[in-house]
């Protein structure tokens, strides 16, 4: 883990782990209330995406930010041991919490993945393809498209791919 410490909170670890299992749990069943489906990039993955109402994706409780959204959902798919990996700050080789769906804060537990900063970074420039790419073709060819473009396992996007 990396020693670097977050500019706003001081630490190295994300934030909320600082919480018990309830107390992140409790927060997890306030989120599920509060998700909607999202259309934001609507054909770019082959299943919805799952957005909280607010732009920046953070989920409040007595409006005070508590962490993003899709940060409990990845407590709840992976584990507090394998999210204490990831550091606040990140270098090229920091394991992160990633989007195959290219949309940011979506909190579908299926878009999820943790992988380096490197190659989080290359997806990046996969989705910006593809969304490229949906302006001059039928939706309906973006996953063999997509099989050609992408060289990331799971590929990017289309999750059933």
């Amino acid at each position: 883990m990396s020693d670097r410490a977050h500019n706003k909170s001081g630490k190295s670890y994300l934030s909320f782990l600082d919480n018990d299992d309830s107390t992140i749990s409790s927060w997890s069943k306030i989120l599920k209330e509060r998700l909607k489906e999202g259309t934001q990039f609507k054909g770019l993955c082959s299943t919805p995406c799952l957005l909280l109402a607010n732009d920046k994706g953070t989920l409040s409780i007595h409006q005070k930010k508590v962490c993003f959204g899709y940060q409990l959902v990845a407590f709840n798919k992976f584990g507090r041991d394998e999210l204490s990996k990831v550091p606040s700050n990140k270098t090229q080789d920091s394991l992160l919490i990633s989007h195959l769906c290219g949309t940011r804060n979506c909190c579908n537990k299926d878009h999820l993945i943790l992988e380096t900063k490197e190659t989080n970074d290359e997806r990046t420039h996969c989705h910006f393809s593809m969304r490229n790419a949906l302006r001059s073709i039928k939706p309906e060819t973006l996953p063999e498209l997509t099989k050609i473009i992408c060289s990331h396992k799971p590929l990017c996007g289309f999750l059933n791919a």
